[in-house]
């Protein structure tokens, strides 16, 4: 279980007693609610993801899988279960569809040439484009974390796991000047704001830019 989130049910549980008048005083009375840190987003840089794709070339075995992978990680902000899971039937083109929103509305991300380029070129006539459908989600997921550790190695890029291509994706989006709202809805976010708390330092980017943008209209 989560420290912080047992360090809460303590604290209601002792105060549930105290009211209960079970116990005289609630020994949490005392402690000072815990701190949750979040981790900094950690996008690759265009050096790194010129070497992880030079590396997926120099892959030991299915290279050309191997690339499509990583470019569909990139380029669609799917996490690595979703990418694994992804059917054949949900790109149409050169758009790949992400998921219906609430409303019913289809959320769709085109993607480049040299995804759509890879994806193309992986044979089979299965279901998915990286999934036999066989293996257990959790088995499935921890062979292609593995193979992206082979790959993050021979490209020599540090502190890398697979969670930093969809921040690359975020991120390289709100350099462009797309909207964190825009943003929000391509990760399927529930609320904006999970998006904001987690490319805060982006969203402070994105704000200076627009305001620059303003400022320059007076002229």
């Amino acid at each position: 279980m989560n420290t912080a989130l047992f360090d809460e049910l303590t604290i209601r549980c002792t105060c549930f007693c105290e009211q209960a008048r079970w116990i005289d005083r609630s020994p949490a009375a005392s402690v000072k609610a815990p701190k949750h840190k979040s981790v900094p987003t950690l996008p690759f840089s265009a050096d790194e993801m010129k070497r992880i794709l030079d590396a997926c070339d120099r892959y030991p075995g299915n290279a050309d899988r191997m690339k499509a992978f990583v470019l569909t990680m990139r380029h669609s902000g799917l996490r690595i279960g979703d990418t694994i899971a992804l059917k054949r039937e949900r790109v149409k083109g050169n758009k790949l569809f992400l998921y219906t929103q609430k409303t019913g509305t289809a959320v769709y991300v085109p993607l480049p040439p040299a995804a759509v380029k890879a994806l193309g070129q992986l044979e089979g006539d299965g279901e998915y484009f990286f999934a036999s459908g066989k293996a257990k989600p959790q088995t499935a997921r921890a062979n292609w974390s593995r193979y992206l550790d082979t790959v993050f190695a021979m490209a020599n890029v540090k502190d890398a796991h697979s969670h930093r291509f969809r921040d690359t994706f975020a991120v390289s989006l709100l350099e462009k000047g797309v909207s964190i709202e825009n943003v929000s809805v391509l990760l399927g976010h529930s609320s904006v704001r999970i998006t904001e708390r987690h490319y805060k330092p982006w969203v402070r980017t994105l704000q200076k830019k627009l305001e620059d943008e303003v400022r320059k209209a007076w002229a």
